[in-house]
């Protein structure tokens, strides 16, 4: 292997990690290329090295977090047998610790139809994936029957947005209350 192009790849790895830290972290509007450049520790040039613009940027960091989120549902799918509520809930607190919340409006356009293809391939393969772990903890009485992948989908992105800083003085754990809620399902 060369070595040259390990240490690229690494640097293009820093800048989508910074970048989805950034989308996590700071309203989208104000994520410039130049401090996802800065946070990642490189010079604006090598930024332009591996992203055309912003757009070819937001588009990687939505392909790379929606795959983790994809790799998060097949460990979940592969443990759910053995442990079906510790599957369940490692799935459901796996796409929190992604920051699931912050990143979908910061990373997603208007429309979901307006999504380039290759964002749409890697959604739809987390959609599938969601679905099935939610069919599987339906069935084992650790979800809402009621609920669809969408659904819950929509419901974890809206309960995982940063609360402002009001929330958090009246409930400082008002997420992870939320969250856990959302893992109790109703009673039939």
């Amino acid at each position: 292997r060369d070595p040259m192009r390990a240490d690229a790849l690494a640097r293009r790895r820093q800048l989508i990690d910074a970048a989805t830290d950034l989308f996590c972290t700071t309203h989208p509007g104000e994520v410039t290329l130049e401090a996802v450049a800065k946070k990642a520790g490189v010079g604006i040039a090598t930024l332009y090295r591996n992203f055309a613009d912003r757009e070819e940027l937001m588009v990687e960091c939505a392909s790379t977090a929606l795959g983790r989120a994809v790799d998060i549902a097949h460990g979940a799918l592969a443990d759910f047998a053995a442990d079906p509520a510790a599957a369940w809930e490692g799935f459901v607190r796996g796409l929190v610790d992604l920051g699931v919340g912050p990143l979908v409006p910061a990373l997603a356009p208007a429309h979901l139809t307006e999504l380039p293809p290759a964002v749409n391939r890697v959604r739809d393969h987390l959609a599938s994936a969601t679905a099935e772990l939610l069919r599987r903890a339906q069935e084992a009485g650790l979800a809402d029957p009621s609920l669809t992948g969408a659904q819950f989908m929509a419901q974890l992105i809206v309960i995982t947005r940063p609360p402002i800083t009001g929330v958090l003085d009246l409930d400082p754990d008002v997420t992870d209350r939320l969250v856990t809620a959302l893992l109790i399902p109703p009673a039939r």
